[in-house]
């Protein structure tokens, strides 16, 4: 069954990334402050049940918040808190020995790693931003190459960035994160990708994986192209939902089941002069206000189509509902009641009040 709601969407993503971490079976995980997310890079979604807290969740970790993080391609992964560092066993999933210092055992005039990724052709690159350097290790001789440290802005022009939040491996393609944004660079031409950098709520968008040679049937293991095509700007007080995006849920192999959106509509009413005479006759007649209003929507004349709105532009809210565009609504409302209506679900019909100007309406379509 088809849910309409009214509300303000909500995020689930970090707003800064401290470390990314990519993982076994195609996961990758962002810690940020005390808190760590896995993200599903087949699906290119956030798993359910996170963010976790880091303390209790890895095993013999002696700082509850991690700076920065890579897996070495060998079965271990280090993981940076301050002037310490701790080698993680992946297969046992838990730390490896006692904590160690960064600047004695990296060979690093350094007092923090900042960010750290596996790049290709076994190398390694951390990065400190107090120096504006970076190191790269080789991962067959386990040691720093020759002539590193050198300085990442002369080095990494493609970075927009002057420091790092964090930086992965992320489905082939690198990523570099500051504060509430992150580009992707190409691991072989060291290129950015184009229309990079993004806001970080577009982060489990970064790349996507080859899908499985045979997939079930029906199922679409990655998330479809982001399609929508905007209702024409003379459909005042109508909003015309296509490709927008919905998880209804998940098969046999634990991957999504999409289901898209075409050719909804859904209409904005105002009430009008008539509204009002009639509420008060049927709270009159002894309806509470809640009974009276499900009376009032089902009578037309008391409505008319709302010319005082504009339908907003889409907002993607990460993961709420898998990969979608999940709303579309209506702006620049002024004082009244409001009702709005989707063609084909009149179950769906709800109301709104506004007692000041400028208000607006954000539409979620949804399964429960």
């Amino acid at each position: 069954m088809l849910f309409l709601i009214l509300a303000t969407s909500l995020s689930f993503q970090p707003q800064a990334v401290d470390a990314l971490l990519s993982w076994k079976n195609g996961k990758v995980y962002a810690f940020s402050g005390g808190y760590y997310y896995r993200y599903d890079v087949n699906r290119n979604a956030l798993d359910p049940g996170y963010p976790k807290t880091i303390a209790g969740n890895w095993p013999g970790l002696p700082f509850s918040r991690v700076d920065a993080a890579v897996n070495w391609q060998n079965g271990k992964a280090y993981l940076f808190s301050g002037a310490y560092y701790v080698r993680y066993d992946i297969a046992t999933d838990r730390v490896e020995g006692s904590a160690g210092y960064i600047s004695s055992n990296w060979n690093l005039n350094w007092n923090k790693v900042d960010a750290a990724l596996y790049w290709r052709n076994n190398k390694v690159f951390l990065f400190n931003n107090d120096s504006g350097t970076y190191a790269r290790y080789d991962l067959n001789s386990n040691r720093p190459d020759p002539g590193y440290p050198k300085y990442t802005a002369q080095n990494w022009p493609t970075l927009p960035f002057q420091r790092l939040g964090s930086a992965s491996n992320y489905g082939g393609r690198g990523v570099f994160t500051l504060n509430n944004s992150f580009t992707r660079l190409d691991v072989v031409t060291n290129q950015a990708d184009a229309g990079f950098p993004k806001p970080l709520n577009y982060l489990p968008a970064v790349a996507y994986r080859t899908a499985p040679s045979n997939p079930p049937p029906r199922v679409n293991p990655n998330p479809p192209p982001r399609t929508y095509n905007p209702p024409p700007t003379s459909q005042v007080g109508t909003c015309t939902i296509n490709g927008t995006i919905a998880v209804i849920g998940t098969d046999q192999y634990n991957r999504s089941v999409w289901k898209p959106w075409n050719g909804l509509r859904l209409t904005l009413n105002i009430a009008n002069t008539n509204f009002q005479p009639r509420l008060n006759q049927l709270m009159g007649a002894g309806y509470d206000h809640t009974n009276a209003m499900k009376m009032a929507m089902k009578e037309g004349h008391l409505w008319n189509r709302s010319v005082n709105s504009v339908t907003a532009a889409p907002q993607y809210v990460s993961q709420k509902y898998g990969w979608n565009y999940s709303w579309f609504g209506f702006v620049k409302l002024a004082p009244g009641y409001y009702m709005i209506t989707v063609d084909g679900y009149p179950q769906l019909t709800r109301w709104v009040k506004f007692t000041a100007g400028g208000q607006k309406i954000k539409v979620e379509l949804t399964y429960p």
